[in-house]
């Protein structure tokens, strides 16, 4: 097996479609990890937080599985998380 297909298929397969093909796989087990990055990160910092009770701190799960997210998603993330932080909390036309 060669990433899934058998050696038959391969060989059934132009030398575009065999790369495309892997870049698919890998992109597919990439959105897997950082799903699985997510719920793991998720769970130990509940943990973390039930047995420290520390709130001082924030951290993402992009900070530690880093290789999962391109630069550019990366600083998507953080331009919401800026937005987010300082967006003014009145909903009326002078800001109250």
């Amino acid at each position: 097996m060669v990433a899934g297909l058998s050696f038959p298929d391969v060989y059934d397969l132009t030398w575009g479609e065999i790369v495309e093909y892997l870049r698919c796989k890998n992109e597919a087990r990439r959105i897997e990890l950082r799903e699985q990055a997510n719920m793991d990160f998720t769970a130990s910092a509940l943990i973390a937080k039930m047995i420290g009770g520390q709130s001082g701190t924030k951290y993402t799960v992009m900070d530690e599985y880093d290789f999962l997210w391109s630069d550019a998603e990366r600083a998507e993330a953080r331009r919401r998380e800026i937005e987010r932080r300082f967006r003014v909390k009145g909903g009326g036309e002078d800001g109250r």
